[in-house]
């Protein structure tokens, strides 16, 4: 079976082989409100997440080589200090304390917020920063919904990409 997908290129060029979805990058959003005794429980699963991301993004970054490798160490770099921004972490938390909201929940509205400024910041190049807040997003999202778990990225013997 033949499929042509599209989405965001890591490096130039074509790739032909098989392919598996490890895990859907559309986002659920648990809209159900917790009760207060979840809330600890809550906060330490978004906890996880960000260390869970924290760790993907340096295992990524020490696998890098080649010519390009400085310039998207630099990028990996920068994602991983928006996961250390107290005012991406620390608004999520509050969020989920204040609102009584699932971690993806408050995550989602979280990032509309921090997105909205970057939206009506006049400089291009700054504004341009707003994908990079997204991609981290969407890392710690994932890391919601796999509970923790480490995504199988393996090359199998028959080719087929994880």
């Amino acid at each position: 079976m033949r499929s042509q997908w599209q989405g965001s290129k890591a490096s130039g060029g074509l790739s032909l082989g098989r392919a598996r979805v490890v895990y859907s990058a559309n986002l659920e959003i648990e809209a159900d409100l917790i009760d207060d005794a979840a809330i600890p429980n809550e906060t330490k699963r978004f906890e996880a997440a960000l260390n869970t991301t924290r760790q993907e993004l340096q295992s990524l970054s020490e696998r890098l080589s080649g010519a390009l490798a400085r310039d998207l160490v630099e990028i990996i770099e920068a994602h991983a200090l928006i996961l250390d921004d107290p005012d991406f972490t620390d608004g999520v938390v509050a969020l989920i304390r204040a609102e009584h909201l699932h971690a993806t929940a408050a995550l989602k509205r979280q990032r509309d917020q921090l997105a909205a400024a970057f939206d009506a910041i006049e400089d291009p190049y700054l504004r341009a920063r707003r994908d990079d807040l997204d991609h981290v997003v969407q890392r710690v999202f994932a890391a919601l919904q796999r509970g923790g778990a480490e995504p199988d990225r393996r090359v199998r013997a028959d080719g087929e990409i994880l």
